[in-house]
């Protein structure tokens, strides 16, 4: 099972470049969904684009790696549980504290209106990942 953890992070270290190719665009059209909704000026958007991109950058790789995770929890040897649950509970560290970064970053640069209208909108529970399944 240990080699199918090394070969799981070497196939996700080859992989990166292409799936953070895709990245930039899902923190654009968060930023726009966020422009929409609480008229953000340009350069809170120019802020914002930055914050969401470093955020994704922060968890393009976790989703695979907390499935190679799960999948060896699963194993029924005990030394790959254990092992894949520490996993497990790095990953998740490492996404929520991506995701409470940066929705902290970016509540910062709002004004107080904004700031009232984004909690209204859930913004601070939905970007702090606690609402996300992998």
């Amino acid at each position: 099972m240990t080699r199918r953890f090394v070969t799981a992070f070497i196939c996700l270290a080859i992989a990166a470049p292409v799936v953070f190719g895709q990245r930039p665009q899902a923190a654009a059209n968060r930023v726009a969904r966020l422009t929409t909704l609480l008229t953000l000026s340009a350069g809170q958007q120019a802020e914002a684009t930055r914050i969401f991109t470093t955020e994704q950058t922060a968890v393009s790789g976790l989703g695979a790696s907390m499935k190679t995770a799960r999948t060896a929890v699963q194993s029924n040897d005990l030394a790959d549980i254990n092992t894949a649950a520490a996993t497990i509970g790095t990953l998740t560290t490492t996404e929520t504290a991506a995701h409470a970064t940066a929705n902290a970053a970016f509540y910062a640069q709002l004004t107080p209106a904004q700031q009232a209208q984004y909690k209204q909108l859930g913004g601070l529970r939905e970007a702090g990942g606690l609402d996300r399944r992998h």
